[in-house]
């Protein structure tokens, strides 16, 4: 009688082991089954996102290069001060699409500061340059200089200003000079003819910028958007978010392209 029912404790142990191993392993796969479809919604999300904002990205530098880039016909507005408020603001656009910490995103930061700092001023320059040579000394020009550009305006007071004896610094008594100058026509001519060769020199180099840094961002943003699809590849394809190293790879894709 004992022997019969110790079978039967055992059988009903081992059902019950059998019912909880089952329990048990079921709650495993559903818990497993649920992390994955988090993780796979969730990479989701972000390839979606990812490719939404390379849209966009692609858009606002296409914008922004359509404003930039340099054409022999291009005729200059009026109103320059308002196509460099468009400038602005898409330049912002475009960096709050980078990450501040990125080492490819950096160089195409960088990029944009030295297009936009040529092109303000190119602007401006040829704005005066106008005025210049109708014999009308503009102040705002030597001020733009002695503020923006110290390098410059050093050469121009060092040539022109110099020995009238005033201060580089005090641009008061440098305007009040130049409104004396402007009864003595051999002196204006000397001023005018100094600051017209530094004027045009830096028109050269800012004009040599601006037919050149675009196409180097064209092809730094070229690079950074294939660097990004790979990006989005591989975490489609693996799900890892991230094993991903974008400035290396960047920098592969650029070193492949030798001449930027």
């Amino acid at each position: 009688m004992e022997t019969i029912l110790c079978e039967i404790n055992w059988e009903y142990v081992i059902a019950i082991l059998s019912l909880l191993t089952s329990l048990v392993l079921s709650i495993g796969t559903i818990i497993s089954s649920t992390n994955s479809a988090k993780k796979e919604r969730l990479i989701n999300v972000i390839t979606s996102n990812r490719v939404e904002w390379i849209q966009k990205f692609k858009n606002y530098v296409s914008k922004y290069l359509s404003l930039v880039s340099y054409r022999y016909d291009r005729k200059l507005p009026d109103d320059t001060s308002t196509l460099m408020d468009e400038i602005h603001e898409i330049t912002a656009q475009i960096k709050l699409h980078l990450n501040f910490k990125g080492k490819a995103d950096k160089q195409i930061a960088d990029q944009l500061d030295t297009i936009n700092s040529a092109y303000e001023k190119f602007l401006f320059l040829v704005s005066s340059n106008r005025e210049i040579k109708r014999y009308t000394i503009p102040p705002l020009v030597i001020e733009y200089y002695q503020n923006q550009h110290s390098e410059v305006f050093n050469e121009f007071y060092t040539k022109s200003i110099e020995n009238l004896g005033v201060e580089s610094s005090d641009w008061e008594s440098i305007n009040k000079k130049l409104n004396e100058i402007g009864q003595r026509p051999e002196e204006v001519e000397r001023i005018f003819k100094e600051l017209i060769q530094i004027i045009d020199k830096d028109l050269k180099i800012s004009t040599h910028v601006i037919k050149t840094a675009p196409q180097k961002l064209l092809e730094l943003t070229q690079i950074y958007l294939k660097t990004e699809w790979e990006r989005v590849k591989e975490e489609a394809e693996s799900g890892n978010l991230k094993e991903f190293s974008f400035d290396e790879k960047f920098e592969s894709y650029k070193k492949s392209n030798s001449h930027i």
